[in-house]
């Protein structure tokens, strides 16, 4: 079956470059926490665009790659509604197999690390709110129960006027 070769040729192909997008996220995600820390909002805005155009050729290689895979679970006679890189393993000759095996903990490598960077990227993002939030607290002297200019349920909190560096009644 010279066809089945091309599809696996495809789908290793497919899944390196999700990988070398992966790893491109990666180091997005660590240039976020750089200018975060550096209150770099430019750089913020300018990460957070390449970042979205990233996730978008993500998507669309995505769909390639299923595209792909359903064929070749086609051919080795995968009938589950989802196909998974592991079914495909499960199925394939051991040299195939054993290359699928080697992609697949790299890619589980690369969003496990993803991940982390995430959760990183969160907590350092709401660290930087709440520092701002306690800061404008402090100096229009809000009430430090509330979530600031707006609470948590869109309306505006008036600040109180006898506490904060600014006393609001002149």
């Amino acid at each position: 079956m010279a066809g089945i070769h091309l599809f696996y040729r495809d789908l290793k192909k497919i899944l390196a470059g999700e990988m070398t997008m992966y790893s491109d996220l990666q180091d997005l995600l660590r240039q976020k926490q750089q200018v975060v820390v550096a209150n770099d909002l430019d750089g913020l805005q300018d990460i957070i665009s390449a970042e979205q155009d990233l996730l978008q050729e993500i998507a669309d290689t995505a769909a390639e790659r299923d595209r792909v895979s359903t064929e070749l679970a086609r051919i080795l006679n995968i009938r589950d509604r989802r196909i998974t890189l592991t079914k495909i393993i499960n199925r394939s000759n051991p040299q195939e197999a054993a290359e699928l095996k080697e992609i697949n903990a790299r890619l589980k490598e690369h969003i496990t690390a993803i991940q982390v960077l995430n959760f990183e990227n969160q907590r350092l993002l709401n660290f930087a709110i709440y520092s701002i939030h306690e800061l404008v607290s402090s100096i229009y002297g809000f009430d430090r129960e509330k979530s600031g200019v707006y609470n948590l349920t869109g309306k505006i909190d008036t600040p109180r006027s006898e506490s904060g560096i600014f006393n609001l009644q002149i």
